[in-house]
């Protein structure tokens, strides 16, 4: 197999508590050419000590310590600009690969098709080690970049926008116009993938190949954290729903992608509007937000673009996931006693 330089990006700030064993899954992976670049936001912990501490017992790993905190957009970004890899992945610092063979098999089919991008599963981890297992949401194997927007479109997922579960061309991610985006502080990840869309033309899906394990047992993980709830957030998350349509609509008319997977987008945004409805249900703001809403020229649009029985249907299976959350949330909780 041809000896290709993997660089792993990690993002740590205040990471104490898990970098060492991220980083041991890392060094303990059977594929050897590796470069493991750390980023430290500006740890206030002993973050930096445990990284120095396994540099010294492992040369692949490098350090970058940032003098202010900027976030992980721009730390990610750091990293990319300073690495030498053929691929790059990421991995977050409190995270880590739950199989030795990983990057081995990665590369393997790297190696084997030349693609852009490798997408795999991953595994969510709870308290008392208990796992839940998410395949990737697509076909085992080869795609284009129009087959990949089609699925993302009508099969909507978290798989699609994380990193930490996709392998990337190096030369892609450092030689294009394709950057983090500096003002983004959440779902940064999100918008980035997005982008990759028109750089990236050929992606391979490992559909059942569970390498990598999501922590969700660290109280100080930015997705655990909840926005306050209020009418001003409310309505901006509406507004970043409305930007998200737009760029989607650009990237994919760039693509040049069926009408299915046009109305899968517009199906998309409804849902996540509908949901928004419901979540502030019972709110004293509402019936203002509501009447935002419906008086929208872009959700106007959208509600007659797709008729009035499937708005129905979207809103129905919105309300739906809304309980499903609340009995998921409830179970999570008797989990965690």
């Amino acid at each position: 197999m041809r000896d290709v330089l993997v660089s792993i990006i990690i993002p740590a700030f205040n990471a104490g508590q898990f970098i060492e064993k991220c980083l041991t899954s890392i060094c303990n992976q059977t594929y050897r050419n590796l470069e493991i670049i750390v980023t430290d936001d500006a740890s206030t912990d002993c973050s930096v000590s445990i990284v120095q501490n396994m540099q010294e017992k492992d040369s692949r790993i490098f350090l970058i310590k940032l003098e202010e905190n900027v976030g992980a957009s721009t730390s990610r970004q750091i990293a990319v600009e300073h690495s030498n890899g053929e691929l790059v992945t990421f991995v977050d610092s409190d995270d880590w690969y739950c199989a030795d063979d990983a990057i081995e098999k990665i590369v393997d089919i790297y190696i084997r098709n030349d693609v852009d991008c490798i997408m795999y599963a991953y595994r969510t981890i709870h308290k008392h080690m208990f796992s839940i297992k998410h395949p990737f949401r697509a076909g085992k194997g080869l795609h284009t970049v129009s087959e990949i927007a089609e699925v993302k479109a009508n099969v909507p997922s978290p798989c699609w926008h994380y990193l930490w579960n996709k392998c990337y061309k190096g030369d892609l991610l450092r030689n294009s116009t394709l950057k983090f985006q500096p003002n983004l502080r959440l779902a940064e990840d999100v918008r980035f993938n997005e982008d990759f869309l028109r750089c990236g033309k050929k992606f391979y899906v490992m559909k059942n190949s569970f390498f990598y394990d999501y922590n969700c047992c660290n109280i100080n993980q930015v997705t655990r954290k909840r926005v306050d709830s209020s009418l001003e957030n409310a309505i901006l998350q509406f507004k970043c729903y409305k930007e998200e349509l737009s760029k989607l609509l650009s990237d994919y008319a760039f693509l040049e992608v069926s009408d299915r997977a046009i109305n899968g987008l517009y199906k998309q945004f409804f849902y996540n509007v509908c949901f928004l409805k419901k979540k502030e249900a019972n709110t004293e703001w509402a019936y203002t937000l509501n009447e935002l809403i419906v008086k929208d020229k872009m959700y106007m649009q959208c509600r007659d673009k797709l008729g009035t029985i499937s708005a129905k249907c979207i809103n129905a299976r919105a309300n739906g996931k809304f309980i499903k959350n609340k009995i998921k949330e409830n179970i999570k909780k008797l989990m965690n006693m």
